[in-house]
């Protein structure tokens, strides 16, 4: 997720300025619940172990991208999931990740770095 590699240059800066965000923003008196509204998913947050299962969940999703970082649309990691060989990963998807990454993030403006990080993580999850 570099600028070397094709990635927007603040990506991996982003990135890791947004894992730090969500375990600030879930020991906050309302973070569970905002992080709730941010990433939709299926059962509200209900504790620390739900946010730390988020971020593997996220990591998990740029893990594969990078395995699967090849230059042409692939199902190579999705089809195990899926069955279904017309699922593909785009061509380059830590690229297609790192768009949503791209750019200046204000530190005070934390939901929009994390549904930036929920949309990265999208392009893995939503193939």
């Amino acid at each position: 997720a570099s600028e070397k590699g094709g990635s927007a240059p603040e990506c991996s800066s982003n990135v890791r300025e947004a894992f730090q965000a969500l375990f600030h923003l879930a020991d906050q008196s309302q973070g569970l619940e905002t992080l709730t509204n941010i990433f939709h998913p299926c059962q509200p947050f209900q504790s620390m172990q739900d946010v730390h299962k988020l971020s593997l969940y996220h990591l998990n999703a740029w893990d594969s991208m990078a395995m699967g970082n090849y230059p042409y649309p692939s199902n190579y990691l999705i089809y195990q999931q899926t069955n279904d060989a017309s699922i593909q990963l785009p061509a380059f998807p830590v690229r297609a990740a790192c768009n949503h990454m791209s750019g200046a993030f204000n530190h005070n403006d934390t939901a929009r770095l994390l549904s930036a990080l929920r949309d990265a993580g999208n392009v893995y999850y939503n193939a």
